[in-house]
């Protein structure tokens, strides 16, 4: 299984650069089926694209994505995300714990995303 075997390209311009943007690494966006979250862009004070590391990537988290669900009926919607070490820090997946509790597929989470792939 390939750790990025879902990758969707848009056709528009990107509105930072101002040309196509070969880069998904300062992206995030959310799917579920109440619709789509996001996106969120990782960007410094001027606007300019900055590498997500997991102090930003918890920002991000209780700033943005944990408002949003508080404002849905979320109780029983699992979190699932890719094993890149900013979203598989232990102070990240205790943070996700608070709101997901054991309804987390990562690595380093109760459902291990490596284990799940092998499996099927």
């Amino acid at each position: 299984m390939n750790k990025q075997n879902c990758r969707i390209w848009g056709d528009r311009e990107s509105r930072r650069h101002g040309e196509a943007d070969a880069s998904i690494t300062s992206d995030w966006c959310g799917f579920w089926s109440g619709g789509i979250i996001g996106p969120f862009f990782f960007e410094n004070e001027q606007g300019a694209a900055v590498t997500v590391n997991s102090e930003r990537y918890r920002a991000m988290l209780n700033e943005f994505l944990l408002p949003k669900f508080e404002e849905e009926n979320t109780d029983d919607i699992w979190f699932q995300q890719d094993g890149a070490p900013c979203h598989t820090a232990n102070a990240t997946i205790d943070l996700l714990r608070t709101v997901f509790e054991n309804r987390i597929i990562s690595r380093n989470a109760d459902v291990n995303s490596h284990r799940l792939a092998a499996a099927i």
